[in-house]
């Protein structure tokens, strides 16, 4: 692949890897977040070179295509996968559940 088209596929996975992280990542500590973000652009760029293959492509069609075929559901996956390869205590928090509840549970009659 020519080195135009390489920096048009790393410039639109770090653009997507922004977007992702600042969707998913804002809980994470600086220090790992660059780190994250690197993992995300690496998967990001296997994606783009499924989709278009050696292909030289636009850097607003990349991302635009990217965009249009992968939902925020996906986005999310891609993130769960980046993440699982780091440490538990850097995963995402489950959320926790509700103690207040304005509603009494319901019995069932006997």
């Amino acid at each position: 692949m020519s080195s135009p088209a390489k920096s048009k596929r790393n410039t639109a996975s770090e653009q997507i890897a922004d977007k992702i992280i600042t969707k998913f990542g804002n809980y994470l500590p600086i220090e790992l977040r660059t780190r994250v973000v690197f993992e995300i652009q690496r998967s990001i760029t296997k994606i783009l070179m499924k989709m278009f293959g050696n292909e030289d492509v636009s850097f607003i069609e990349l991302v635009i295509k990217f965009n249009s075929k992968h939902k925020m559901e996906d986005e999310e996956a891609i993130f769960d996968a980046v993440m699982s390869s780091f440490p538990a205590q850097f995963r995402r928090p489950k959320r926790l559940a509700q103690d207040n509840c304005e509603v009494p549970a319901k019995f069932s009659k006997l």
